[in-house]
């Protein structure tokens, strides 16, 4: 047995235990797919770490509390974590299948798409009227004014334009879920379980509708920190567009897909999320993961005892009921509305399967069990010793043991002959005064 592990080491099934076979020859590790869910590992590269445990009590607790097959749930909300990942999830039902067929829509639905995107293009101006209470019959003109003193001169540390942002998102995500709709999935031309990729995404083995989405049907509203795409002192988002545009696309909406591709000014909105997300990867990772090491350290020393209380190292309370509700989150499956009834309805058997009846006596050899227990009686009794195997000590340490054992008897000994007056002169010369026995 040999303990694996992965880092980053981000929960407690990052490191588990496997049963080893050396294959002569080869400079890699093999591994079944089943428990590289729990490391986050793929086969592009990784690298990971073995340990090998030395003493038999390690090896024994790598075997039965360690191993993979005693850490089939996560710790967090019991939710299964053994099971394939990526190619072993599909590569059964479909292989070297997947094609353009399979991210084309319909030609009624690409319709309805082209249709949706058109009316989205013009909803600007009414969304400007709408957020700011101005009169239906208000000019473009007018709408541009408001715009200019609103981005120029802002109230209340910005809540006018953050309403504006707020309206215009409400809007827009109308028109991007009816592009959503018309395209996928009902609008591809090869439908689920045809569709290769739709296979990928509904069964988890890769991507996600997300990347369907904006495969198929449209990338939608671009974000950085949250806001849409701010507009400079002169009034744009970009030197393509008119000075305070009220229109979607101005504001960082991407109407097309990656399918037929994006124009210019969409490519460079995109972008500039891209390099948002790299920027939070870099950061976040570096400043979750020390807040995570400070959790573990501050919390290392805290352990459940067998009265539901959580203790510190001391002894001390922490927590008077382990979560509150002392469930074992692992065990906590087992009182779920699909499963409790099911206990319920079959205790007897549930019982009999964790405490199985009491063997008959008569499956027992009584006679040759008291034999045995009095030949390691007699045994024990001959070495001196209550335990069946001395535990192992070497030699230097036995031999600290007696010769610090001897000199603490002579001290001792020469103490026990002293007078008080003697005894209080080494007593000041002690750095704190030493306690007296009972007996004294």
């Amino acid at each position: 047995m040999m303990m694996m592990n992965r880092q980053p080491s981000l929960h407690k099934p990052s490191i588990q235990g496997h049963r080893a076979r050396i294959i002569t020859g080869q400079r890699a590790l093999r591994m079944n797919y089943a428990p590289c869910k729990a490391y986050n590992a793929d086969f592009d590269g990784d690298e990971m770490n073995g340990h090998l445990v030395q003493s038999h009590i390690a090896q024994c607790e790598v075997a039965e509390l360690a191993n993979v097959g005693s850490n089939f749930l996560v710790p967090k909300d019991a939710t299964p974590l053994l099971g394939l990942i990526q190619d072993h999830v599909v590569s059964g039902l479909h292989g070297f299948t997947l094609g353009v067929a399979d991210i084309l829509v319909r030609k009624d639905a690409d319709k309805a798409r082209k249709q949706a995107i058109k009316e989205s293009r013009t909803i600007g101006d009414q969304v400007v009227r709408n957020a700011f209470g101005l009169d239906e019959n208000a000019t473009h003109a007018e709408i541009k004014r408001v715009l200019a003193s609103t981005y120029c001169n802002p109230r209340g540390q910005g809540q006018d334009v953050k309403m504006l942002d707020y309206s215009m998102k409400q809007n827009i995500s109308k028109y991007n879920d009816a592009i959503t709709k018309a395209c996928v999935p009902e609008g591809l031309i090869r439908q689920f379980p045809e569709n290769a990729l739709q296979v990928m995404i509904q069964s988890g083995a890769k991507g996600s509708a997300v990347n369907a989405i904006q495969i198929s049907c449209c990338l939608g509203q671009i974000e950085l920190e949250g806001k849409r795409m701010a507009v400079t002192v002169a009034g744009r988002t970009l030197p393509s567009f008119k000075a305070f545009d009220p229109s979607p696309r101005a504001g960082g909406y991407i109407d097309q897909r990656f399918l037929t591709g994006i124009n210019p000014q969409e490519l460079f909105f995109h972008t500039m999320a891209g390099r948002e997300g790299l920027i939070d990867t870099a950061v976040k990772t570096s400043r979750s993961g020390y807040l995570q090491r400070c959790l573990i350290k501050h919390l290392e020393g805290l352990r459940i005892h067998y009265d539901g209380t959580v203790r510190d190292h001391d002894g001390s309370v922490v927590q008077f009921h382990y979560g509150e509700d002392g469930l074992d989150v692992i065990k906590s499956t087992y009182i779920s509305p699909k499963t409790f009834p099911f206990l319920k309805d079959n205790l007897d058997a549930v019982t009999h399967c964790s405490k199985p009846d009491d063997m008959r006596d008569s499956e027992f050899n009584v006679e040759a069990a008291e034999k045995q227990y009095k030949k390691i009686k007699k045994w024990r009794k001959k070495m001196g010793t209550d335990r069946p195997k001395k535990q192992y000590i070497s030699g230097f340490t036995q031999f600290s043991m007696d010769q610090i054992g001897a000199a603490k008897e002579q001290m001792v000994a020469m103490w026990a002959e002293m007078d008080a007056a003697e005894r209080l002169v080494y007593e000041k010369r002690a750095p704190r005064k030493c306690p007296h026995s009972v007996d004294e």
